[in-house]
């Protein structure tokens, strides 16, 4: 059974992991800090991480090679 998961952001990041194939990650803030969703070419969420704030999420995505897709 596949989770259906509702993400706000459309500010996206990405890296190139392998040739043709890159990772995407969206931020959503909340209240309480911000979550990153990661997810792969096929649309569909395989991780997150919760973060105390989207500034530390921004920061923690450039440390490990993701960049905004602009």
């Amino acid at each position: 059974m596949t989770e259906e998961v509702s993400i706000t952001s459309r500010d996206y990041w990405f890296k190139i992991v392998e040739y043709l194939q890159q990772n995407w990650a969206l931020v959503d803030s909340a209240e309480r800090g911000a979550t990153v969703w990661f997810i792969g070419d096929t649309s569909r969420v395989f991780d997150e991480i919760a973060f105390s704030s989207a500034d530390e999420a921004f920061r923690a995505l450039t440390r490990n090679g993701f960049r905004r897709f602009r």
